[in-house]
């Protein structure tokens, strides 16, 4: 864009609305590709945070996620109720719910794309005339890569050096989750790891995520 004006930022270029605004006739590499995010317009002030108010902060999922089935949406915050809006790569929302909780299990009926990225955001409902979100990405892996995963996990009888290893390997693809199960085992084993491992590889997940991760 070369001056002021109106435009729509489409999936693959920027339409000029003015008469007096100009496109470069190739939309640089930023523009395109910008994840377009539906907005409502929220008519009024924002609220200030009370000190002892909790923030509202996304546990996960982020980065990259093995499984698409059974996959759940966390968050942490204050008491209240929250809109939670998962969000295609073209801006479309796949899925939506209102919940007075902190965890939201995607339904069976939604089938996320395996190698596709996603965006979800939860929007916190605890007053008229405010707004307060947090927002984060996941990717799903491709069945193909899914697969090499798998035919690598050590078994539970490999070494402390061999399953350190293969966490190690998991965080740097990203697989956060994937990647605290794993580590919250071995710590679990050897618990002088726990200090060393960090806030990432010694997450206290449940035991169940622990045995579902991968």
């Amino acid at each position: 864009m070369r001056s002021a004006g109106r435009y729509e930022v489409r999936r693959d270029s920027i339409v000029a609305l003015d008469a007096g605004a100009h496109v470069f006739k190739r939309a640089p590499l930023a523009a395109r590709s910008l994840k377009l995010v539906p907005e409502r317009v929220v008519q009024g002030a924002v609220k200030m945070r009370g000190q002892n108010e909790s923030p509202l902060m996304l546990v996960g999922p982020r980065g990259a996620v093995m499984a698409r089935e059974g996959l759940t949406l966390e968050w942490r915050g204050p008491a209240g109720t929250y809109r939670v809006e998962l969000i295609d790569d073209d801006g479309r929302v796949v899925a939506a719910a209102e919940l007075d909780r902190f965890s939201w299990l995607l339904p069976p009926a939604i089938r996320l794309v395996e190698g596709a990225s996603y965006l979800w955001r939860v929007i916190a409902l605890d007053a008229p005339g405010t707004r307060r979100e947090a927002r984060a990405e996941f990717s799903l892996l491709s069945a193909a890569e899914r697969r090499q995963w798998m035919a690598t996990r050590p078994s539970g009888q490999a070494s402390v050096a061999e399953r350190t290893r293969y966490a190690l390997a998991l965080e740097q693809r990203g697989l956060n989750a994937a990647a605290a199960a794993q580590w919250r085992e071995l710590a679990l084993e050897r618990p002088s790891l726990a200090q060393r491992m960090g806030s990432l590889r010694c997450a206290l997940i449940s035991p169940q995520k622990a045995r579902t991760a991968l």
